[in-house]
């Protein structure tokens, strides 16, 4: 896909920035800042009631209201206890793009019409940033149509100012929402194409093998000794697809990686390597990664998709690997776990098998000169 076309049907940001805020704890500010600027916009309708150049007569006013109470359906859904999915946010998008249309549309004035037009900025700005150039698209049509329609009523008085007015407010609009846009567009370039999985925030498989090796190279941590890598395998996946549709399925996986970020300790590295697979990496005092591994299972178990996990986990000391090539040892260390898993599968599901301090075979054949030559000594 080239610049323009990933410009135009790049990909839909919106679980890759959901995760990212909830990753640095930021999900429930940003859903209470969203929820107030929505209610403060109802706030603004109904107050308008009030003005003399605000909504006049009953069929007006009683339109404000209803914009208000969308609006605080909106703001209820915000300040719910779980993040909004994709598609209640795009619903938001376009039924914040209708309110704001409206809200302008009624006023008596079409100069305060045209005034609260820049809040379109608010709703342009955030399709811009979390989904694709088609959603942010429907909030300028709407935005558009409104503006010509304002310019009409203005243009009665003043034709000249009613041009240059209109023309500012879409230069504004288009300005803000047009540097999102490029903004998330330079981090999909450079960022989320090459070690994110998109859809739920976590590293792809090479980006936990290139995350992962700062740990094998956390010689530092003389606390922690021991490198544990857990493979996590969603028991019964299938079935949500069965049920549930792909929605379904995407809502369950960005669920379980919520939960995962929530559960391990933030140096941990934590990837999304296939449907219902997912790898942990962390480092431990001692070779006894049960205390995490048990979080891990009871996270899952409560996810509202009440699915459970078969889990594979390998320990092995750190210090014997620091002077390895880190590719070579995630790759026999991940192959270990994996196996470990299917040994959970077989027994039935929802079951741990651990693997402590194996023989491993990179020990054997550390691989090529030039590695050691690149190592710093302790």
């Amino acid at each position: 896909m080239n610049p323009a076309q990933r410009w135009l049907h790049g990909l839909d940001h919106y679980y890759w920035l959901t995760a990212f805020l909830a990753a640095r704890g930021l999900q429930k500010t940003t859903c209470r800042l969203v929820a107030l600027v929505i209610f403060a916009l109802s706030a603004i309708s109904l107050t308008l009631i009030w003005s003399p150049t605000g909504p006049q007569g009953l069929r007006n006013q009683v339109l404000a209201m209803v914009v208000a109470v969308c609006c605080w359906g909106m703001t209820a859904l915000w300040l719910r206890g779980r993040w909004p999915s994709a598609l209640e946010s795009r619903i938001c998008v376009c039924l914040g793009s209708l309110c704001v249309a409206i809200s302008c549309l009624i006023q008596a004035d079409p100069l305060a019409g045209l005034f609260g037009a820049t809040a379109f900025t608010l709703i342009c700005i955030y399709a811009a940033v979390f989904h694709t150039t088609q959603w942010l698209t429907v909030s300028w049509v709407v935005a558009g149509a409104t503006l010509i329609l304002l310019g009409i009523r203005l243009a009665a008085t003043d034709i000249a100012f009613a041009i240059s007015s209109v023309l500012l407010v879409a230069f504004i609009v288009m300005f803000v929402s047009l540097t999102g846009k490029a903004a998330i567009w330079l981090v999909d370039a450079d960022i989320l194409h090459e070690n994110f999985e998109p859809l739920t925030g976590l590293f792809n498989r090479d980006g936990f093998y290139e995350k992962a090796t700062t740990l094998l190279a956390s010689r530092s941590r003389g606390d922690d000794r021991f490198l544990a890598i857990a493979v996590v395998n969603l028991d019964t996946f299938s079935l949500v697809g069965e049920f549930s549709g792909l929605t379904g399925s995407n809502r369950a996986r960005v669920e379980i990686a919520a939960r995962l970020r929530e559960t391990a300790r933030r140096d941990a590295v934590l990837a999304h390597i296939a449907d219902s697979e997912f790898v942990i990496g962390d480092l431990f005092e001692s070779d006894d990664a049960s205390a995490l591994i048990e979080r891990v299972r009871g996270t899952v178990s409560s996810s509202p998709s009440r699915l459970s996990a078969s889990i594979g986990v390998v320990t092995t000391p750190l210090q014997p690997l620091v002077q390895l090539p880190p590719h070579d040892v995630l790759d026999e260390l991940l192959s270990i776990a994996t196996n470990a898993m299917y040994e959970s599968r077989k027994s039935g599901g929802n079951h741990v098998t651990y693997v402590r301090s194996p023989s491993l075979t990179v020990l054997d054949d550390p691989g090529s000169d030039e590695w050691f030559d690149n190592v710093e000594p302790a």
